[in-house]
């Protein structure tokens, strides 16, 4: 080996165990950099040299951040998951309070005007009994009202959360696209892009928690960003742009590609907080509404169709003790007592024969055995079953909602544990590290200085 070939090996090691040193040091000084992905680069043999008969000494390759592609993605679709029930469940909580408050609601309303009309039974001529019927009526009337208020105005928050999130969404596919540009023109001239990739995976997250959208990289080092539906939400340095609009008391997505076309997303097409929010207002608000309007609408037409075929204190009939409904759209909303019966409590008919009057209560009495009574408009079941049904069924969501969300989060710590534990920085073996590529820069340095002290002694000696 000559003296010149000893410089090299030693000059090549004092550069690899440097940059070995500096790499251990980045680690260590981002410890606590959230979504950091620690570096990772490899000491090699540079192999023969010039002679061909001795190595050529030790270099260190370029830095890659250590990651692991699997838990990744699965902590990502844990995330997302976990972000839809979670956006979902906040929406079934408010509609639950909504349909059973702490007051007991429209339930106790029909069970209140049931027994008026049971105690008008009794009492068909009483005019406190009468004066209850229309109390009871009219109370249950305008809590259907209140209800129905209730629930559309739920809408209008859940709708302006749904404007915010797709802010967010087009934000963060713009940066995306950039930081897609920038790391392919970084690594096509071998530079180093990690503090790029590390960034862009951190947004990453946050579109993936919002929207459930997939990440697939491609050979040239960018990203493509696909929602659950197939849409892309990312090409290389282009981003597409996502709105909402309300299509038929639906709220659907709409999809810009850079080129301008527009596309209509359907349900299903998003995940993440967003696709919790859409379907809470495409489904579960929705779906309440419809229900209730049913519930109103079976009610009081079937009410209507037997008070007026009776007749009341005053000899006429063919009234209805509600304002006669279309159909049972917008039916809760609508519901009213009738004008007929509007501080007329005569109007009440509590029987069916003229002749009984003012004593009869055939027909009261039939109307208070409404309350267990199935109903052909509500699917054969009693409007307080239908109530009912209604009620359970958002707390079994709000059940499966919650249990989901559980297992999500699970999942999400499970994952996240395993990706951190490949991406994530150990001072501890960084320190070793230092320590090891330390003693390895001291002892080339000791090469050098041996080489030197050969070279200086053959100097002195001419």
């Amino acid at each position: 080996m000559s003296i010149t070939n000893m410089l090299n090996i030693g000059r090549h090691a004092l550069g690899a165990y440097q940059a070995a040193m500096d790499v251990a040091s980045q680690n260590a000084a981002n410890a606590g950099v959230e979504g950091y992905s620690r570096r990772r680069g490899t000491l090699g043999s540079l192999g023969l040299g010039q002679d061909r008969r001795v190595a050529a000494g030790v270099a260190m390759s370029s830095p890659e951040r250590v990651i692991d592609q699997y838990s990744t993605a699965s902590a990502r679709a844990a995330q997302s998951n976990a972000a839809f029930n979670q956006s979902r469940l906040s929406a079934l909580q408010q509609l639950e309070s909504i349909l059973s408050p702490q007051d007991g609601g429209l339930a106790v309303r029909m069970e209140a005007l049931f027994d008026s009309l049971s105690q008008l039974s009794s009492q068909p001529g009483g005019f406190a009994e009468r004066e209850a019927v229309l109390f009871a009526a009219d109370a249950l009337a305008n809590d259907f009202q209140t209800t129905r208020g209730q629930l559309s105005r739920l809408q209008d928050p859940i709708n302006g959360l749904v404007q915010t999130q797709l802010d967010t969404v087009n934000d963060v596919t713009f940066e995306i696209a950039d930081l897609n540009a920038q790391i392919r023109a970084a690594e096509a001239a071998q530079s180093e892009a990690s503090e790029l990739r590390d960034e862009r995976d951190r947004l990453i997250d946050r579109l993936t928690e919002l929207t459930g959208a997939q990440a697939l990289e491609q050979d040239d080092g960018t990203i493509t960003m696909s929602l659950p539906g197939g849409a892309v939400l990312v090409s290389g340095e282009l981003a597409s742009e996502l709105e909402s609009r309300e299509i038929d008391g639906q709220l659907e997505l709409v999809h810009y590609s850079p080129d301008g076309a527009e596309r209509i997303l359907r349900d299903g097409s998003s995940g993440g907080e967003l696709g919790g929010s859409l379907t809470a207002f495409n489904e579960d608000v929705t779906a309440a509404i419809a229900e209730l309007d049913q519930l109103a609408y079976g009610l009081a037409t079937t009410i209507n169709d037997m008070h007026s075929q009776g007749f009341g204190l005053d000899g006429a009939t063919g009234r209805g003790m509600f304002e006669a409904l279309a159909g049972p759209e917008g039916a809760a909303a609508m519901l009213s007592l009738s004008g007929d019966l509007v501080d007329n409590p005569d109007a009440i008919a509590a029987t069916r024969d003229p002749a009984k009057l003012p004593g009869g209560s055939d027909l009261s009495l039939e109307l208070s055995e409404l309350r267990n009574a199935s109903i052909p408009s509500l699917d054969n079941r009693s409007a307080a079953a239908t109530l009912t049904q209604l009620q359970t069924a958002v707390g079994r969501d709000i059940n499966r909602a919650t249990a989901e969300t559980r297992i999500a989060e699970g999942q999400v710590e499970a994952f996240g544990n395993v990706r951190e534990s490949v991406r994530g920085v150990s001072l501890d073996e960084e320190l070793s590290d230092l320590l090891k590529h330390q003693r390895g820069y001291e002892a080339a340095s000791r090469v050098v200085r041996a080489a030197d002290e050969m070279m200086q002694a053959i100097i002195n000696m001419v």
